[in-house]
């Protein structure tokens, strides 16, 4: 009969745990690293542009945990007409004015600045990025260093040649496309001090008739060689297809170029098209094939969902995901001159998460939620919807914050802490119900070390076997003359002897003798000295 409870006793924990949200520690793919927002925030002309973009800055420092921007330059910028700077000098107009159809018609356009491998300034414009860069980059850059993070900046090739009303277009070929990305280089460089963190190849090339996968792999190839030899290190982000489906036939020609196949960084994609979960298997195992990480970097108009990012997470594998443009987080709200924003919905529901995912986090085994593990050892659960509300096993033990999204998306934050007691049993979470998402932030020791559930386990002997009036238990060696707290625990969970503060005395003085008046049952003796603990099964019989 004992044997028999014993195995019960065992398998318990395992079988009760499917009640609640289990944490399975099992860390796996690239490290998570960014959270991405594509720069456009409202008309450069808007005459209440500042104020727009103070009011969007701050709201997605704030709930939001984005810290990687999408700066776009235009190919025409290699031109010797200033067309954007037509554009904004006749204010900025759109629909048949002719100052907008001349900028539409030529911002696509190249028209080669010489017929040598030299740089002639003269013949680019980079007006526009340097109205991003002054009125988006630096101002956001500001923001996120003051509270102690940064800014990855990755630049982003632009080329919708299909706008063309006639004109050129050069930069498919190699050495014309080399020289292209390295004068941004320099000219970042120089004007602005700004070194970009990642260079993403073309944005769609699949919608790009000039483009085919082999010459954006030449392509890249030939600017690793030149950034390198310029001094400048390269990270490329490609293929950042439309249709997702394509990210792996793109990526396997561009790394059938050595050079190009080095300095690829993160294989991404859009998902327009060709999506699916097959889709996202395949994307992520043919990325860890290659050891770099993937990204969903585009599907805008409400689109990036928390269900779309929880399969671009943990089934895609991303290690970098962004949900829209900077005004795509918001719904801008205009009464006469005053202005004021509202936070769309996938913003509240996704930003919860980013907010507190920060680069360096791994993935967490879990087929309830998304689970990360920051590299401060800080814990975080997100649910949208909320499937369990109740934590058990594998949970760390900490102070704890959760914050709850509620029916109508209004955030609501909740403190407690998560003890050594709590690990041992279902701890139930009454506020995360009828919320539609939820993240729990877990910081372990924070708490002290007699509430913890230590991290490393030891051996240790009990006998007499059956335990009758006295207990004799032998500790490992390394614990000789530390202090050590002894709990015996029944089978509910319930403490139910406790003995703090003892000195063990291994080597001199024998076992450790504690005498005991227990009803005759199933108990656990658990031993915990520092930061490592030891646990075993007794049974009493008197």
């Amino acid at each position: 009969m004992i044997p028999t409870l014993l195995f019960l006793f065992l398998l318990a924990p395992s079988l009760y745990a499917q009640a609640g949200w289990i944490l399975e520690d099992s860390t796996w793919g690239q490290p998570f690293q960014r959270w991405e927002a594509t720069s456009f925030i409202a008309s450069p002309c808007d005459p209440q542009f500042d104020r727009i973009r103070d009011l969007m800055l701050d709201s997605l420092v704030r709930f939001t945990g984005v810290n990687r921007l999408r700066v776009e330059v235009r190919s025409g910028s290699e031109n010797p007409v200033d067309h954007y700077a037509e554009w904004r000098a006749a204010g900025c107009p759109g629909g048949s004015d002719p100052a907008y159809l001349r900028w539409r018609q030529n911002r696509y356009v190249t028209v080669n600045d010489n017929d040598d491998s030299t740089i002639n300034e003269g013949g680019f414009h980079f007006t526009e990025l340097d109205a991003t860069i002054e009125n988006v980059v630096i101002p956001l850059r500001t923001r996120l260093e003051a509270k102690g993070e940064d800014l990855h900046v990755n630049l982003c090739y632009v080329a919708f040649t299909g706008q063309n009303g006639g004109g050129t277009y050069i930069h498919d070929r190699p050495r014309e496309y080399a020289e292209f990305v390295l004068a941004v280089h320099q000219h970042l460089k120089k004007k602005w001090n700004i070194v970009p963190d990642s260079w993403e190849a073309v944005l769609e090339p699949d919608l790009v008739p000039q483009w085919t996968a082999q010459k954006l792999g030449a392509a890249l190839n030939a600017t690793a060689i030149t950034l390198r030899n310029n001094g400048f290190e390269p990270r490329f982000v490609a293929p950042s297809t439309t249709n997702m489906s394509n990210a792996i036939p793109w990526t396997k020609q561009i790394v059938a170029f050595p050079d190009a196949k080095a300095a690829l960084k993160e294989m991404s994609y859009h998902r327009y098209s060709g999506t699916g979960i097959d889709v996202a298997v395949a994307i992520r195992k043919y990325a860890d094939t290659l050891g770099i990480g993937t990204s969903m970097l585009e599907w805008w108009f409400d689109n990036a969902t928390p269900d779309v990012l929880r399969t671009d997470l943990l089934t895609a594998g991303n290690t970098s995901w962004q949900e829209a443009t900077i005004s795509g987080h918001f719904d801008l709200i205009r009464n006469g001159d005053s202005v004021r924003i509202t936070r769309k919905k996938n913003a509240i529901l996704n930003g919860i998460l980013s907010r507190y995912v920060k680069p360096g986090a791994m993935r967490i085994a879990d087929d309830d939620g998304i689970i990360m593990r920051n590299s401060d050892g800080s814990v975080v659960g997100y649910q949208s919807p909320i499937g369990m509300d109740v934590l058990d096993e594998g949970w760390p033990t900490g102070s704890c914050e959760s914050i709850v999204v509620d029916s109508n998306f209004l955030e609501h934050r909740y403190q407690f802490i998560r003890t050594y007691k709590d690990s041992l049993g279902l701890k139930g979470l009454p506020h995360l119900k009828g919320g539609r998402a939820v993240v729990i932030i877990i910081r372990p020791n924070t708490v002290s070390v007699d509430e913890h559930q230590p991290p490393t386990l030891k051996n240790i002997v009990v006998s007499p076997m059956p335990v009758k009036n006295n207990i004799s238990i032998t500790v490992p060696h390394e614990w000789d003359g530390l202090p050590m707290r002894m709990r015996i625990v029944d089978m509910q969970g319930r403490v139910v002897m406790s003995v703090s503060e003892g000195y063990v005395s291994v080597g001199t003085s024998g076992p450790l003798s504690i005498p005991i008046d227990l009803s005759n049952g199933l108990y656990a003796v658990e031993c915990v000295v520092g930061g490592e603990s030891a646990r075993t099964v007794v049974v009493v019989e008197r």
